[in-house]
């Protein structure tokens, strides 16, 4: 496993692999992950599951809540 190395800046994280430290500046805006709080990430990894739900159910909303055991009305209620 590499390890890596973390760089904060202004409530900015970047993981930098040690052996590209040298090109940190040049390029590692692309690794740069934004913190968020907890639950705004945690309320937008849910939607994303529950219509991923939906799609592997092919549309079918009440299949889809009844697998991730959850009302109909719930599933409806996240998803808006």
């Amino acid at each position: 496993m590499l390890e890596t190395e973390v760089f904060k800046l202004d409530g900015v994280i970047a993981l930098v692999r040690p052996d590209e430290r040298s090109a940190y500046n040049s390029w590692c805006r692309e690794m740069v992950v934004e913190l968020k709080p907890l639950e705004e990430v945690t309320a937008e990894l849910r939607r994303r599951y529950l219509w991923l739900a939906i799609e592997v159910c092919g549309g079918n909303r009440e299949e889809a809540a009844k697998i991730l055991g959850i009302s109909r009305t719930t599933l409806y209620r996240a998803i808006r």
